[in-house]
């Protein structure tokens, strides 16, 4: 096995999202005023599968999961900091002196996915509250700033496609996981390859009961 068969499953595991759909991003081919690589984003309304996750990892497409679960829970949730000036380093030094339990990850853009991921799940609404909260202390919260589940619940009852409450989707980080700039960064901003990413986030990664504790 490979690199990439390897690390799969674990980063299936950490990365799970809704069971409903899931985000594809496409480039375009252009490049806007600043710049940066233009990308078609849609939703595809079927599971995503063991293949797709492995294509991502190997950098043949690009894809998206979407942190909000059908029954309204999460396991994961991200402060998605869109600066690309941003300093990362210092960022994590602050995080790490306020003992925030946060796995910061370097973007497509070199901005920074500051990503919460629990042993278990947690009601959206209470992510996205305590990711808000976060935010507001480090300095952060502002309209480059987006926050994962971007809502509080999702309502996939109806019949057709276009009249479902969906939730949005992140794009995932280790596309094609062996030549990646997006991956994970450790304490001293230093990235961290996939095959260590799991042992990595096992030291952030909080219980449903300690998850309520963070201030």
């Amino acid at each position: 096995m490979d690199l990439v068969d390897n690390a799969l499953e674990e980063f299936i595991e950490l990365f799970q999202g809704s069971n409903s759909y899931f985000g594809v991003s496409k480039p375009t081919g252009k490049k806007n005023s600043k710049g940066k690589a233009e990308y078609k984003h849609w939703l595809e309304p079927t599971p995503m599968t063991k293949e797709h996750w492995r294509q991502h990892l190997k950098g043949e497409a690009y894809y998206g999961s979407v942190p909000i679960r059908d029954d309204n829970t999460c396991s994961w949730g991200v402060i998605d900091v869109d600066r690309y000036n941003i300093q990362h380093q210092e960022v994590i030094s602050i995080i790490r002196k306020r003992k925030y339990p946060l796995v910061p990850f370097r973007s497509k853009s070199n901005g920074l996915h500051l990503i919460l991921f629990i042993e278990g799940v947690v009601p959206a609404f209470s992510m996205r509250k305590k990711l808000i909260e976060i935010a507001s202390d480090l300095g952060i919260n502002d309209t480059t700033t987006d926050i994962f589940p971007a809502q509080d619940e999702v309502d996939l009852s109806p019949d057709n496609w276009d009249e479902k409450r969906k939730g949005n989707f992140l794009n995932l980080p280790y596309q094609k996981a062996t030549m990646t700039t997006r991956c994970a960064m450790d304490n001293e901003g230093q990235s961290i390859p996939i095959d260590k990413l799991f042992a990595f986030v096992k030291q952030y990664r909080v219980t449903p009961k300690d998850f309520k504790k963070i201030k």
